[in-house]
């Protein structure tokens, strides 16, 4: 998945929802079992959104982390 937020709307749960709503619509669907998702390792932002959404860490490689969710 991929996601951007300007600036000047950061910080209000946009991503995290938007995100979330996503994930949860493509898990609801019987051919998807995983969805995956990445992020740069210096995105606190982004980080963020994936652990509020169930994501778990995967391995990191030249400064992007890798992440999963099963459903």
């Amino acid at each position: 998945i991929g996601y951007a937020v300007l600036p000047q709307f950061r910080r209000r749960g946009f991503a995290t929802e938007a995100a979330g709503a996503l994930v949860e619509w493509a898990l609801a669907q019987p051919e998807i079992n995983e969805v995956v998702a990445r992020c740069d390792a210096d995105n606190p932002g982004s980080i963020a959104t994936l652990e509020r959404n169930g994501f778990e860490r995967g391995d990191e490689d030249r400064g992007t982390i890798h992440w999963w969710r099963r459903g």
